[in-house]
């Protein structure tokens, strides 16, 4: 279980049934000036940037469904096809818009309030139009209760290809089984498992050739570099090209795979900056503390490690080089599982000197930052489009949020 990001299912159903627990009290800093860019959001997640840089692109892991599975202290896990993918052109200077729906039918599964969703945690555009690319989240096959549907397996741990056909109906493929690279491969020695959690499309700089993805793998401790061969299908718009996987980095539990005490690293969310340097947020098994960012060259060569932080769900670069990094339960004081613990979260800008500075986000995701110094964060992370509960100590109602910060 510490392996696998907060949007595992399992994590995801023990988490929701707790949830009244975790906002009874105010917030673990003072909160900051900020302004709303997008509310009402099912549960956003990972933030990206289009290859031009003036679009916003959101993951929204969806409020899960109605065929509910699974029993047990916590209430079962809601499975249904409620994520989606938004993006918000120019955000720099809008408040409070709807996003533009660019992909949606995508696999969702929740506690049955819609609280705590897995499904879309990461989410890009690539450089074919109109083109949408998503990590769905995993469970390895001992896992999965008998009988899913088709629809689910199809989705299910994979990188999913969405886009609109020419009869203007959105479509959904899954591309590529991430828990299959696993069981092949296994690059991290430990258990075999597959979370797919956080998406980046890389562009190419080399003539015609086509981008790559990389992928977090939140379970497997791996980011996987996927490289398609476009050269393969030409003029052909059915055509599912093949494609390259690779590991870009991986890391091995401290002791060993048999190590069950082991604090991971649980990769959950990837960035570049302008010199295509990746920079990869690490969960840090939930630990206070434990959380970690790399950096690496474009060529996947260990840089620079940053460490220190809180369960990291989200990393930005601005174009000076300045970092930023989304801690879902940063100031925590205690045990942020426990009844009646305070609203956690932080997201903490780390400049080129190493100096920081904070500000109070509740459970904050995904952070992107704009050529303006604007910093995006997707707060209420974990809360349902419409979260209205009627307890007036629930810290929203109105579920997910994408603030706009500046430091």
């Amino acid at each position: 279980m510490k392996r696998r990001a907060l949007g595992a299912a399992a994590l995801a159903t023990a988490l929701g049934g707790s949830l009244l627990g975790l906002v009874g009290a105010g917030p673990a800093v003072g909160q900051p000036g900020h302004q709303i860019l997008a509310t009402g959001l099912d549960n956003p997640r990972q933030l990206n940037w289009s290859e031009n840089g003036k679009t916003l692109v959101i993951a929204e892991a969806g409020s899960g469904g109605s065929t509910c599975i699974g029993e047990g202290p916590e209430g079962p896990t809601c499975i249904g096809f409620t994520g989606s993918v938004g993006t918000i052109a120019q955000p720099w200077n809008k408040v409070r818009v709807a996003p533009r729906v660019v992909a949606s039918g995508l696999l969702s599964a929740a506690a049955p309030d819609g609280s705590f969703a897995t499904g879309p945690d990461g989410a890009d555009l690539t450089d074919v139009p109109g083109e949408v690319i998503t990590a769905i989240t995993g469970l390895p096959p001992e896992a999965r209760p008998p009988g899913l549907p088709p629809e689910v397996l199809e989705q299910l741990g994979k990188l999913v290809v969405s886009g609109t056909a020419d009869d203007g109906e959105m479509f959904n493929f899954g591309y590529l089984d991430f828990q299959t690279y696993e069981e092949r491969r296994n690059p991290d020695g430990a258990q075999i498992d597959s979370n797919p959690y956080a998406i980046l499309f890389v562009a190419s700089d080399v003539g015609d050739k086509s981008g790559y993805a990389l992928v977090a793998d939140a379970a497997a401790n791996t980011v996987w570099k996927v490289d398609p061969d476009m050269s393969v299908c030409g003029e052909d718009d059915d055509c599912v090209p093949p494609a390259k996987v690779t590991v870009f980095a991986t890391w091995a539990p401290p002791g060993g795979a048999d190590d069950d005490e082991d604090i991971e690293y649980v990769p959950t969310s990837l960035a570049s900056d302008k010199a295509g340097n990746i920079y990869v947020g690490g969960l840090g098994s939930l630990q206070p503390g434990e959380g970690k960012v790399t950096k690496f060259s474009a060529t996947g060569k260990e840089m620079r490690v940053w460490s220190g932080f809180t369960s990291v769900t989200g990393v930005a670069v601005d174009k000076k080089g300045a970092l930023y990094v989304s801690q879902l339960f940063g100031g925590a004081k205690g045990n942020p599982f426990e009844p009646g613990a305070p609203v956690s979260g932080l997201l903490t800008k780390v400049g080129l000197a190493g100096q920081s500075a904070e500000r109070f986000v509740p459970f904050p995701a995904g952070v992107a930052v704009d050529k303006h110094f604007n910093v995006y964060v997707s707060a209420y992370s974990t809360l349902p489009s419409g979260f209205r509960p009627g307890d007036t100590t629930r810290p929203s109602e109105k579920g997910g949020e994408i603030w706009r910060v500046r430091f």
